[in-house]
């Protein structure tokens, strides 16, 4: 067993794939702490409405611009995410 190889923290990946999407819309299945699982499309990458300030969104959950949710289309607002209760996601193709 090799102890001085790094790995990467789990929340880190999750970081990385949705970085990964550079912009595009996608979606996820989440599993909030009511027990309820929602699908929301989103999208990273998103200033515009902002104001500006500091993020406090802890190291293991992200911020993500919603667009809908449960296929219904909302008031566009930014909401943060738990990567640990993000169940499954997809690149949504173009539109």
């Amino acid at each position: 067993m090799n102890n001085n190889t790094l790995e990467p923290a789990p929340h880190m990946i999750g970081k990385r794939i949705i970085a990964s999407t550079n912009g595009k819309f996608f979606s996820i299945k989440y599993h909030n702490k009511r027990g309820e699982t929602n699908t929301y499309t989103v999208r990273t990458g998103v200033k515009k409405g902002s104001k500006g300030g500091t993020n406090h969104c802890p190291p293991e959950a992200i911020t993500l611009y919603i667009v809908a949710k449960n296929g219904k289309v909302e008031q566009p607002h930014f909401g943060m995410f738990y990567l640990d209760r993000i169940l499954d996601n997809s690149i949504l193709p173009n539109r």
